[in-house]
């Protein structure tokens, strides 16, 4: 006989998990990350930087690398941006 096959445990879902027990004030960006989960999926140790309103803006493995996009998109100073890695 075989067992059925152990549940699959999301880690992107359980990061959103623990991140709404951390704070339960609304937070924009969250919620972009959570209505646009797929698209982070792929990014999982980039860091990147998003904006509710644009949706994500740039990504890059380094986060010199990454400051190096924004300058080049003339982001680099903007104040809506919020930089974070996906884990």
């Amino acid at each position: 006989m075989s067992a059925a096959a152990p549940k699959r445990t999301d880690d992107l879902d359980a990061y959103f998990r623990e991140l709404e027990t951390l704070d339960p004030t609304p937070d924009p960006v969250h919620d972009w990350m959570v209505a646009h989960r797929d698209e982070l999926a792929g990014l999982v140790g980039h860091h990147v930087a998003i904006d509710p309103a644009r949706g994500l803006l740039a990504s890059a493995e380094s986060m010199d690398a990454l400051a190096a996009r924004l300058e080049a998109l003339g982001l680099a100073w903007d104040p809506e941006l919020t930089i974070l890695t996906v884990r």
